[in-house]
């Protein structure tokens, strides 16, 4: 919806409930997120009209990479749209800790994004895809993780266990997790995860190996 289109439905509103006096000259200001504002004279709007909000398929979001050694984690928005990431969060370990987006945060369509965890960067810093995004608490290459994309709605729409099911609880703990220092888990192109080179930012290369007990692992979708 345009600012006229604002203004004109915000007017409509008033003139219903009465609750307002105006005449010809009545100036009216418009307070942005971004600090600045616009002004209007109720004579300049000549006619009102709305726009219907669009619903944000979350679901398009998708986790496609997870990097305990160089401590990334890497998202795909899947979609045609672009999607606010306003609300949206990545948690770690059911919210030990976890990055909440903002109301300039965006994911365009086919895009990647990636999350530093613990400020660790290894030259991912200067990567396309990091866009300042990061989690205070760092992630192993050994210890049992839960990374979640949660929607504004604390819905989990794409979620990465990695662990034996059995020890999951509590997070962190090292037992029956294999260590894999060379290579990330990656979500291949038929929704499978597999050990892969490392490639953030970037589509998942071909799978260097296969993700085995004890290196329990699950992941939805």
């Amino acid at each position: 919806m345009n600012t006229k289109n604002i203004l004109r439905a915000f007017l409509t509103a008033v003139f219903v409930l009465g609750t307002v006096a105006m005449n010809a000259q009545t100036k009216i200001y418009v307070h942005k997120t971004d600090g600045t504002a616009s002004e209007y004279n109720i004579a300049d709007l000549d006619s009102i009209s709305f726009t219907a909000p669009t619903s944000v398929d979350y679901t398009a979001l998708i986790l496609t990479e997870v990097s305990g050694e160089h401590k990334f984690v890497e998202i795909y928005n899947s979609g045609t749209e672009n999607i606010p990431m306003q609300g949206v969060k990545l948690s770690r370990n059911d919210g030990q800790s976890s990055w909440t987006g903002t109301a300039v945060d965006v994911i365009p369509a086919g895009e990647y994004r990636l999350f530093l965890f613990n400020s660790f960067s290894a030259g991912l810093d200067t990567n396309p895809a990091f866009v300042g995004w990061t989690v205070g608490s760092g992630i192993s290459d050994q210890q049992t993780l839960k990374i979640a994309i949660v929607d504004p709605q604390e819905n989990e729409v794409s979620v990465f266990i990695r662990g034996d099911e059995t020890v999951m609880l509590p997070w962190q703990t090292t037992s029956g997790v294999t260590r894999n220092r060379d290579h990330s888990y990656s979500r291949m192109s038929n929704g499978t995860w597999a050990y892969a080179d490392p490639t953030p930012g970037e589509e998942n290369g071909a799978q260097m190996g296969e993700i085995v007990n004890p290196g329990y692992l699950t992941a939805t979708p």
